[in-house]
């Protein structure tokens, strides 16, 4: 490879109403630093596996969480 692989990754914001107040999707982090600690959705992107960075969250949004068939933008 002429390049090194690009380290980047993604979080993702999910929002929602209910009950008229807006709502955001949070999960405990399972890893150091800050293990136990509440945090966004979010990981590294699989240059070999992600085809974008749409495809990047939706993969982490279902290994993180049992958010299945959300609207993302």
């Amino acid at each position: 490879m002429d390049y090194e692989r690009p380290i980047a990754t993604v979080d993702v914001v999910l929002l929602t109403l209910k009950d008229a107040a807006l709502h955001v999707a949070l999960y405990p982090r399972e890893n150091e630093p800050f293990a136990g600690a509440i945090g966004l959705p979010g990981g590294y992107v699989h240059v070999d596996e992600d085809a974008d960075l749409d495809a990047a969250a939706r993969r982490v949004l279902r290994e993180k969480t049992v958010l299945k068939g959300v609207y993302l933008e």
